[in-house]
């Protein structure tokens, strides 16, 4: 009887010591995705009446979203990468300074550099 009293206490510590790892683990997570929400939204430009929207074509512009590179987390290539745009992105854009009484024009500069 004393060993099963043991046993059960050492899986109930066991089992609480994981639930609180988990629960921090979780609360990590949320936080990172919470402050990454936050990153993108503050980004926001004002757009002033007589702007011109600037189309830079040393960007690729690819049809689906670029294959996720998981070699990319642990070394820096961010210079050696060729920025990419979805053409959703770049016709969602055209569109919206289309309708945009304070677009004045676009303007298309940069060389293409095919990629893949």
């Amino acid at each position: 009887m004393k060993n099963f009293f043991t046993s059960m206490l050492g899986a109930l510590v066991a089992l609480c010591v994981f639930s609180f790892g988990a629960f921090l683990l979780f609360v990590g997570i949320l936080g990172a995705i919470v402050s990454l929400g936050a990153r993108k939204n503050a980004a926001t430009t004002e757009i002033e009446s007589g702007s011109i929207l600037v189309f830079d074509l040393s960007t690729n512009i690819t049809d689906a979203p670029p294959t996720f590179d998981f070699g990319a987390l642990f070394a820096n290539r961010d210079r050696d990468r060729i920025p990419t745009l979805q053409l959703r992105s770049v016709a969602r854009a055209i569109r919206s300074a289309a309708g945009d009484r304070r677009i004045a024009g676009i303007l298309i500069r940069g060389s293409l550099r095919p990629s893949g």
